[in-house]
């Protein structure tokens, strides 16, 4: 690490944190629906609320790369998400 001059933060691994995520219909319930991106624009009903996905920029996350796949029994969806800052 002092070769590379990197200030080293003892909390945090020294070279990259990653995450993997695993959700399940099983798991999320209707709520898949909602976080996958909807095929048509029909509105997922949560009891007697019908809402729509609404998509965000996406942000900077908390790990330095991310992969999320949610499998809902008909399709996977995958996000992979990387700080450009370290690659």
């Amino acid at each position: 690490m002092k070769n590379l001059e990197i200030d080293r933060k003892s909390g945090i691994t020294p070279i990259f944190q990653v995450m993997f995520n695993l959700l399940t219909r099983q798991m999320l319930g209707a709520a898949a629906d909602f976080l996958c991106p909807a095929k048509s624009n029909d509105p997922v009903a949560f009891g007697p609320l019908k809402i729509l996905p609404y998509p965000i920029q996406q942000q900077e996350g908390q790990y330095d790369m991310t992969l999320e796949i949610i499998d809902t029994e008909k399709d996977l969806f995958l996000c992979f998400e990387i700080l450009y800052r370290y690659f």
